[in-house]
């Protein structure tokens, strides 16, 4: 029976590669919340930058007297404008990053099932094999010693196998 034993083993197997994937796919979750939280404060950056560069252009115009209109006003145009467009470049980036981190989650939980599924098949035939095998061997030891007539032992013809032989 020691067909028992290798298909108990197969089991375990997959049980422990399923357990591996969901550990691989719960640390590919904190990586998508790291990189959301890393956004979270790129963005801050980015809004404080934007408002401490048109602050310090505001002032250093006022200053030197020129007056906040034509190219003074379209410089501090343009600066607000590529402040805005990095902040969407950066938020675009940690968007992907996150959906990156989840899909990565969700392949992992899938091969742990493909795995355990794969063993449990693996597991399944071995049974299948070695409860076959025995059944096998108990015929041919019978009709060895002559317990039996051969034509009272089934055949399995459906399938093609014929256990006497």
């Amino acid at each position: 029976m020691g067909f028992g034993f290798q298909a108990s083993s197969q089991r375990k197997s997959g049980q422990s590669q399923q357990a591996a994937m969901e550990y691989n796919a719960k640390l590919s979750e904190q990586q998508k919340e790291m990189i959301r939280i890393e956004g979270e404060l790129t963005q801050y950056k980015f809004n404080r930058a934007k408002v401490a560069l048109h602050s310090t252009q505001q002032a250093l115009y006022s200053k030197s007297g020129v007056l906040l209109q034509g190219s003074p006003m379209e410089v501090m145009a343009q600066s607000t404008s590529d402040a805005i467009m990095d902040s969407m470049i950066a938020n675009y980036n940690t968007k992907s990053g996150m959906i990156r981190a989840q899909a990565d989650a969700d392949y992992k939980r899938w091969l742990g099932k493909v795995y355990s599924t794969t063993a449990n098949t693996e597991a399944n035939a071995t049974m299948a094999t070695g409860a076959l095998n025995t059944v096998a061997k108990g015929v041919s030891l019978l009709s060895r010693f002559g317990g039996t007539n051969k034509s009272t032992i089934p055949t399995w013809q459906a399938s093609g196998i014929n256990l006497l032989e």
